[in-house]
């Protein structure tokens, strides 16, 4: 017999690798006006984490999460608010404001649906 993978954990490591870090500048903004500064911090969060851009950690991430539980509405739900945040990025890249302010948005949507599919999973057994 197999041992069953720790999806919960799983799931916990896509919302601190990609949840947390697309969505860092996001908190921190509010209303604030986006200086050029800020516009680089959140170019940075979106499209240059460590493992690449977001869209693209979260997919090595989502991969094996859905192998073991299938399709979640809450990483269908990350992928679209991504690729909108992709479909942003030239406007957020040359720092329209309100394309940083869509882009942030979707990046606590992002965070948001990440941490709803952890709680929503039952603790992994060791």
């Amino acid at each position: 017999m197999t041992k069953p993978q720790p999806v919960r954990r799983l799931a916990a490591r896509l919302a601190h690798d990609v949840g947390k870090y697309v969505a860092r500048t996001a908190h921190n903004v509010g209303e604030a006006d986006w200086t050029a500064a800020l516009a680089a911090m959140l170019c940075r969060d979106l499209y240059a984490l460590p493992g690449g851009r977001a869209s693209a950690v979260f997919a090595a991430g989502a991969e094996p999460l859905e192998a073991a539980i299938g399709p979640q509405p809450e990483l269908a739900s990350a992928r679209d608010f991504l690729a909108r945040i992709d479909a942003l990025e030239s406007a957020v890249r040359q720092g329209e404001p309100p394309a940083l302010a869509q882009a942030a948005r979707l990046a606590l949507d992002v965070e948001r649906v990440l941490r709803e599919l952890v709680r929503r999973l039952p603790e992994d057994t060791p």
